[in-house]
């Protein structure tokens, strides 16, 4: 039995390369300085850098360009497929209403006090979004928000009585204002 080492960078927003290879052979070779990280901290990287996975918030769904999987994922020039009309108009039209977004809560929540499609307000308590994935025991979250909403807003956001707050990962496109934008 082999004990494999998977170096990661790729699936947490960061730019990089997956490498995997005997654990050993990499420790010997000193291709990693790094700690090899576990699988709960993997999860909490990636959850605080705002990348879905599928499976716990993608699912059928999430359009690609709320996940920010337009540019790796889908081809505009290509295939049928099933919500390719939305998606394709999404595209074109450039507005992205809602993202899945990381949200941090100032304090830990109890355990079991917050679930997947709690509902994130605002300061007028208008709803925003709602989470679509927790670390249990953790600040850290992932939500479907009204980007424009949850960015502008003057003061904490929250889920239930809890005070949130989220920002926009620097992995994200770059996304010209509208007035800047062509339609060529």
């Amino acid at each position: 039995e082999l004990d494999f080492a998977l170096q990661v960078a790729l699936d947490v927003g960061t730019q990089g390369i997956d490498v995997i290879f005997p654990k050993d052979e990499m420790l010997a070779s000193g291709f990693s300085s790094r700690p090899f990280l576990d699988d709960a901290m993997l999860e909490t990287i990636r959850i605080e850098a705002g990348v879905p996975r599928w499976g716990f918030e993608l699912d059928e769904e999430i359009l690609p360009q709320e996940a920010g999987l337009e540019r790796d994922a889908v081809d505009f020039h290509k295939g049928c497929y099933i919500g390719q009309e939305l998606t394709a108009r999404t595209y074109h039209t450039g507005v992205i209403r809602k993202r899945l977004m990381p949200v941090k809560f100032h304090q830990r929540p109890p355990p079991d006090s917050i679930r997947p499609d709690s509902t994130v307000t605002n300061e007028s308590n208008a709803r925003v979004g709602k989470l679509r994935g927790i670390i249990p025991g953790s600040r850290h979250a992932l939500g479907l928000l009204r980007v424009q909403e949850a960015l502008s807003s003057t003061a904490l956001l929250k889920v239930d009585s809890s005070p949130v707050c989220t920002h926009r990962p620097d992995w994200w496109p770059f996304e010209a204002p509208k007035h800047i934008k062509s339609h060529n």
